[in-house]
């Protein structure tokens, strides 16, 4: 080959290289791009759905065979009944990502004793959720020392507890009482709507910026 080939052929090659690096650029673009989509895709349905909440008031729903329920009197929140999944608490338009669960004492005691096989199906449902609790109307120093009328070994129960925490990823929040289980209820729910609301947000003003802000170099 001679100096003029061998000239040629490095133009060639440079142009080549210089094709490939914009094509890689280009393709980076795109990914960014198609990353971008999906997500918004992905949470478009769940935005609609934050959306019917609508008038900056909560919208709780109870579900229909709760039998004490909590009546969120002085809150800044609208009731209404409904079927939940799972849980007895829930957000309108979210119920397959939050729930809470209201426990009595004497129900928890129930469902760590001769209801446990009931219990763990249902925090394994809670379980699939974005973000559940349980919520116990008594302290939990009533549970660990005993505090009810069942022979449910307190320290039986108490470890039980901890193990289903640990098992399910779950919260158990054990209020003073029921007024207290009542406005934790409300405070969960509260703060899960305003963590997707913030998340929709954040999707939104990353949907403004060219999709070039994204890629990595």
């Amino acid at each position: 080959m001679n100096d003029s080939s061998m000239i040629r052929h490095g133009a060639q090659v440079a142009n080549q290289t210089v094709a490939l690096d914009t094509d890689a650029e280009a393709r980076k673009e795109r990914e960014a791009l198609a990353w971008c989509n999906k997500i918004s895709r992905k949470l478009d349905n769940k935005r609609s759905k934050t959306k019917r909440q609508g008038g900056g008031v909560m919208r709780i729903v109870i579900d229909s065979r709760e039998q004490a329920p909590f009546h969120f009197h002085g809150y800044d929140a609208e009731v209404a009944p409904g079927t939940l999944q799972a849980g007895d608490y829930s957000l309108y338009g979210l119920e397959s990502l939050v729930a809470v669960e209201r426990k009595s004492l004497s129900d928890l005691v129930a469902c760590l004793g001769r209801e446990r096989e009931r219990f763990e199906r249902e925090l394994e449902r809670l379980r699939g959720f974005e973000s559940a609790a349980v919520v116990v109307e008594s302290p939990m120093a009533d549970l660990a020392l005993g505090q009810y009328r069942s022979a449910l070994n307190p320290k039986a129960a108490y470890e039980s507890v901890v193990a289903f925490m640990c098992r399910y990823r779950l919260t158990f929040y054990f209020a003073q009482d029921r007024r207290g289980a009542e406005r934790f209820t409300y405070s969960f729910l509260r703060h899960f709507l305003r963590t997707v609301e913030r998340r929709y947000a954040a999707v939104a003003l990353t949907k403004a910026h060219p999709p070039s802000s994204l890629v990595v170099s």
